[in-house]
């Protein structure tokens, strides 16, 4: 929610629909992330809470983080042939021209290259939290908030609205790598 508040006011200094585009493109690329990554976290996450075993633990980790790429990379590779597509079909209509939509299919492609991240990181989290270390996510998270203000404020002013959700999709995969690291 930080990071968005974040982008939110860098994508108000830039052009005008800028932060429209933005919130367009998040809105696209959240469905995605949202049925695969979180749906899966939120069903496993009791299991994970109620385990006092270890290698339970690892194993139920290990699965689910492996069912949620098995859907996540196929839907990454389908939103990234099809952005163009999608973008049109869903948002060209009415005002919405086609600089708007250029600038959303270049948005969205730069969400994706993160889906893999966005799509992990609540079981990433959850398997801190079925550890009863809430510490080292908000650690990380923090460190991944400090990446995402530097490279918003940076690429914002190289590429617009693309430049937010690169700012964005970089962030989140230091966010995994770190939480990655840290659980291992």
């Amino acid at each position: 929610q930080i990071n968005l508040i974040v982008i939110t006011i860098i994508a108000s200094t830039l052009a005008t629909g800028s932060l429209a585009i933005f919130n367009l493109a998040n809105n696209l690329q959240f469905f995605p992330v949202s049925i695969f990554g979180i749906s899966f976290a939120l069903a496993v996450f009791p299991l994970m809470a109620a385990t006092e075993d270890c290698e339970t633990l690892k194993h139920l980790f290990s699965r689910t983080f492996r069912q949620i790429l098995f859907f996540i990379i196929p839907a990454t590779v389908i939103v990234i042939a099809l952005r163009a597509q999608i973008v049109r079909l869903i948002l060209g209509s009415g005002k919405f021209d086609w600089t708007a939509t250029v600038l959303t299919i270049e948005t969205l492609g730069f969400f994706a290259v993160s889906f893999f991240a966005q799509a992990t990181l609540p079981l990433l989290n959850r398997a801190f939290f079925a550890q009863k270390d809430s510490r080292t996510p908000l650690y990380t998270g923090l460190v991944a908030e400090v990446v995402n203000i530097i490279l918003s404020i940076w690429l914002a002013k190289k590429y617009g609205p693309p430049g937010l959700a690169l700012g964005f999709s970089i962030s989140t995969i230091v966010n995994f790598v770190l939480l990655f690291v840290f659980l291992h």
